[in-house]
This record gives C-alpha cells, sequence and structure tokens, in this order.
C-alpha cells in the first residue's frame, strides 16, 4: 500500500505544470536597469533576463577594446551572464575568456587573408574593455537590445622555468616511463619548433600544439592532456593552407615573416599542480620559452585567396557577369 501512495504522489509531483520566474511588467524599454556590466551576478540576470513563454533573450557577439574607442569583434563568444554564486567563480571565468581573446583575437579561424589571428600582442595593453549585448523579444513590446560592458585587467605572461614546472605533474603520468617521454617530447617539439625557420620548402607545416602524454588527476577519472602550445607575439607570423577538405586547415609560417614565439603551458596544466586551487592561474601566461623564427622563403607557393570583382556587360537584350581582379566586357558588350 505504502509503495502504491508512493508512486501515486510521484505522478502527481510529475504532472504539476513547470511555473516560469516571474518577469518584469511592463515591456522592456520602461525597464528600470541598475549598472550591469559583463559579470552580472546572477540574481541581476534573473530578475531583469528571466526567459519565460512570452520572452525571448538573446545574447549578442562578444566586442572588445584595448581604448575603448576602437571596437573588434571576437571569434571568443563571452555570455553576459557567467553561472555561480560565487564572485571568485565568475572573476576566474571571466578572466579565462579575456585570456581567450587576448590570444583569439578578432576575426573568425578562416579568414580571406588566411591569417593566424592567434598572438599575445594584445597582452601589452594593462587593460581590456569588453562589452556584449542582449535582446529582449517580449510579445506585445517592440524588442529592445542592452549593452553591457565592463573594464578588466589584462592577462599578463609569467616566465617559468619547464623544468620546475613538469616536476609538479610528473607523478600523475601513469609510470616513470611515461613522464619521462612526456619530457622527451616537449623538448622535441620546441627544438622543432625552432628548426623551422631554416627550412626552405613553399609550405613549412608548424604544429601549434604539443601534447606531452595523459596524466591521472584522480584515480578512476578520465585521463587528461598536458600540453604546451607556441603562440606568436604579433601579427603576420602564421597563416592557414589548405587540406583535404573545402577549408584550410593546416598551419604554415608566413614566408618572409621574422616574428618572436612564446612556448606557453596548456590550461590543463592546473588540474594536477598547484595551480589547482589557485584564482589567479586564469590570469597568468606560464611561458616556458621565447625564441625567434625567421622565414627563409619569401614568396607562397598557394597565396591567400584574391578578391574577384563582378560587373555586368550588355549586348542588345543579352546580359553578361563578368569576374574577375580587374573585369573587362566581352568586345561588343558594355559596361551596365
Amino acid at each position: 500500500m505504502k509503495r502504491i501512495l508512493f508512486f501515486l504522489t510521484l505522478i502527481g509531483l510529475l504532472a504539476l505544470p513547470n511555473v516560469a520566474k516571474a518577469e518584469l511588467p511592463g515591456c522592456p524599454n520602461t525597464w528600470n536597469l541598475p549598472n550591469l556590466t559583463v559579470d552580472i551576478s546572477t540574481s541581476d540576470y534573473e530578475n531583469y533576463f528571466s526567459p519565460s513563454f512570452t520572452q525571448i533573450v538573446k545574447p549578442g557577439i562578444t566586442e572588445f577594446s584595448v581604448d575603448n574607442v576602437i571596437w573588434k569583434k571576437t571569434a571568443v563568444f563571452m555570455s553576459v551572464y557567467f553561472p555561480g554564486n560565487l564572485t571568485a567563480d565568475r572573476n576566474t571565468l571571466l578572466s579565462q575568456r579575456i585570456k581567450s581573446i587576448a590570444t583569439a583575437g578578432a576575426g573568425t579561424p578562416y579568414g580571406e587573408d588566411q591569417l593566424v589571428i592567434s598572438n599575445l600582442s594584445l597582452l601589452t595593453y594593462p587593460e581590456i574593455y569588453v562589452r556584449n549585448s542582449i535582446s529582449i523579444e517580449k510579445k506585445g513590446c517592440t524588442p529592445q537590445t542592452f549593452t553591457f560592458s565592463g573594464k578588466f585587467p589584462m592577462p599578463k605572461i609569467a616566465n617559468v622555468d619547464f623544468v620546475q614546472e613538469f616536476s609538479q605533474i610528473e607523478g600523475f603520468f601513469r609510470d616513470f616511463k611515461a613522464a619521462d617521454t612526456a619530457k622527451s617530447k616537449y623538448y622535441d617539439c620546441v627544438n622543432n619548433w625552432k628548426s623551422l625557420g631554416s627550412k626552405k620548402d613553399s609550405i613549412v607545416p608548424v604544429e601549434r600544439w604539443c601534447f606531452l602524454g595523459s596524466a591521472f588527476p584522480i584515480k578512476g577519472q578520465a585521463d587528461r592532456s598536458a600540453s604546451v602550445y607556441l603562440i606568436p607575439f604579433s601579427d603576420n607570423c602564421l597563416m592557414y593552407y589548405p587540406g583535404n577538405s573545402n577549408r584550410s586547415n593546416g598551419t604554415q609560417l608566413m614566408p618572409g615573416s621574422n616574428c618572436q614565439y612564446a612556448v606557453v603551458i596548456g590550461e590543463d596544466w592546473k588540474n594536477f599542480s598547484n595551480y589547482q586551487n589557485d584564482p589567479e592561474f586564469a590570469k597568468k601566461y606560464l611561458v616556458t620559452e621565447v625564441f625567434t623564427i625567421k622565414s627563409a622563403i619569401t614568396s607562397v607557393k598557394n597565396p591567400a585567396p584574391t578578391k574577384l570583382i563582378q560587373i555586368t556587360c550588355s549586348k542588345g537584350k543579352a546580359r553578361l557577369v563578368v569576374s574577375g581582379k580587374t573585369p573587362k566586357c566581352p568586345t561588343g558588350y558594355k559596361k551596365i
């Protein structure tokens, strides 16, 4: 009997309708918003932007600036609302996103100019301005867009010794052989990166990610990667080249480039080292090496695609579209 009552009660609870959080009365343009920044608090977000059956919330793209005047869009998405009730948690996540903006920069990975945008040049600025927009569509109201902005300190480069850093995590590898292999892999990758400038092939491939091996933070958990990355300090250092698809999927040295590069310890390092409980870790780039790579070639075998111009030509009732760098109408046709 008790089991029957239990299941009847459970069915009754499941049958209850979902109650949406009450939204603000009136239309969005009448709301008296507080001074909200990108790291909007949980309570503010729920009070003002709680989706319901009659309200749709649409986050916008992230923009950043270093002077609060020239704004650039970024491929890194930074939502207006960062989950978590603790300020430290939100600030850590915010720092990680700003860190991503600093290395990803503006634009899409496969831009028309085929340049790799990831670089550390933004870190030369002490602060970064970040803004997001959020649009509210409410039934019976004109859609409204609100903008949130904030000024935040830029992550900083911390030069560290690889041997010392590796000593913190080598005990998490499967055995001492795996740890030795990981350490050797690091030196192999660094030496390979340093030798790239001497190669005279028309395309000099660059593997920007060096996987050292799998480590195990806690027994029973899935293994995690220990890795380091090669990131230039400026633009015009790396570019994409066509692979076996209709999109560029390989990275090469920019012909004629002469750039400084940093070997940066990956975010995964935090899982094994004493940075695990360090809230400042997200604000640092741990750099183990800095060196220059000067490309030995000056021409590109497969240059970036050129923008084509289209014109329309006519001959009587006939129409013809001509494309090219400097398109011209055929004999007998006139440009419209």
